[in-house]
């Protein structure tokens, strides 16, 4: 039922939670504030923030930007530009190229 409401009515139904999943999400919040409060936390958000990156989707978003607004190919190679990017998610250090030449193959590509 729910792939029908999404597929035809664009309707996401959200799964109601039970009660042994409740539980493990309640402890597991408990156990990340308990990390917290000892200062153990930085490697687990690391790999969280991380595991969001998507290198092809940063890519094609980079491109589009760069193509839309008539960037300079050479935004990549700019630190405020890099510093913008690891402000949003101090983990793409290494996800975005540095080299204009990439860009270009990119864009004609696109």
């Amino acid at each position: 039922m729910a792939k029908h409401l999404l597929a035809a009515h664009q309707i996401k139904a959200e799964k109601k939670m039970n009660t042994q999943q409740a539980v493990v999400v309640q402890q597991l919040n408990q156990f990340y504030h308990q990390a917290q409060a000892i200062g153990e936390t930085d490697e687990l958000d690391a790999q969280i923030l991380k595991d969001h990156l998507n290198k092809t989707v940063i890519t094609k978003a980079l491109i589009s930007i760069i193509i839309v607004r008539n960037l300079a190919y050479t935004i990549v190679e700019w630190p405020e530009f890099h510093t913008l990017c690891q402000a949003l998610n101090r983990q793409c250090k290494g996800m975005i190229t540095t080299t204009h030449s990439e860009i270009a193959l990119r864009v004609k590509e696109a």
